[in-house]
């Protein structure tokens, strides 16, 4: 098993055969602890749990270091900054922000100094190593070089499924392009059929415009910066009845529907998710 956990200032190896931050014993790549909230009654026996939380994950590795003093003060370094934790068998790979909470190494002891590094994430979910994604609205161009009438000249893409093959829900990414403005109507309905939640942008595309919903991030920007759009920031431009947050995908398939209410514009719609996992255990 090899670990990386690297940021902007480098990268550690634990583990993997690395001959400076060898492995001798890891915890915390299982299931997360989780809280309990429960009620208890007078007439009843037992307890009624209410609900129940997924806690931060703590993941520890204890192991022995083997580099010169140079090598120890970059790792401290990239230990002090926030970073990407990664776990891999060379087959399977999951990853995890986290930061190190905990960092402490004993005095040399011949050619060897043990030490104890607990990183903590605040998501206790690993995600997969490649991001999932799928186009939810296009216009697809049928002209051939040769045609019979009646026929179609354009097909425009509008239920989609994506299959979110994690053990959790995870939050995604939209990215709405606009190949070609139209004159009349405006906005754009994106719903999850699955879980019910939609979301309603009622916003006037510009040609060569893409806009990015970022669901984790609670955010809508357009890389078009203009005075009309708020400085690029969109997210006044939802309808009242909108919910970012519930633009979630549940585990398995989730059946998307997209109206673009202007009829006469072309525009592409896709979703970028990262699936999130229970463990990394390998």
């Amino acid at each position: 098993m090899l670990l990386y956990y690297e940021n902007e200032i480098g990268a550690i190896r634990f583990g993997g055969g690395n001959e400076h931050w060898n492995i001798t014993n890891y915890s915390g790549l299982s299931l997360a602890e989780k809280s309990f909230f429960t009620a208890s009654y007078a007439e009843s026996p037992g307890q009624v749990t209410i609900r129940e939380k997924a806690e931060a994950r703590v993941v520890t590795l204890r192991g022995d270091y083997a580099g010169d003093g140079e090598t120890l003060s970059l790792g401290m370094r990239v230990l002090n900054q926030k970073g990407r934790l990664t776990v891999t068998d060379g087959v399977k790979i999951r990853r995890i922000n986290a930061y190190c909470s905990h960092f402490e190494i004993q005095k040399p002891s011949g050619a060897y100094r043990e030490f104890v590094v607990q990183f903590t994430a605040d998501d206790p979910f690993f995600e997969g190593a490649e991001a999932v994604k799928k186009a939810l609205y296009s216009r697809e161009d049928l002209v051939e070089s040769h045609f019979k009438m009646p026929c179609l000249f354009t097909r425009r893409i509008m239920d989609s499924v994506v299959d979110n093959r994690g053990d959790v829900a995870s939050e995604p990414v939209f990215i709405i392009f606009c190949n070609k403005a139209s004159g009349g109507g405006s906005g754009i309905l994106l719903e999850n059929k699955t879980t019910g939640a939609h979301l309603n942008l009622q916003y006037d595309l510009q040609e060569g415009e893409t806009v990015t919903v970022d669901v984790a991030g609670r955010s809508i920007t357009s890389d078009a910066v203009r005075e009309d759009n708020n400085e690029g920031n969109l997210i006044f431009f939802m309808s009242q009845d909108t919910i970012l947050k519930n633009m979630y995908m549940e585990p398995g398939e989730n059946k998307f529907t997209v109206t673009n209410f202007a009829i006469d514009s072309d525009i592409l719609v896709t979703c970028r998710m990262k699936e999130k996992y229970l463990e990394a255990v390998m």
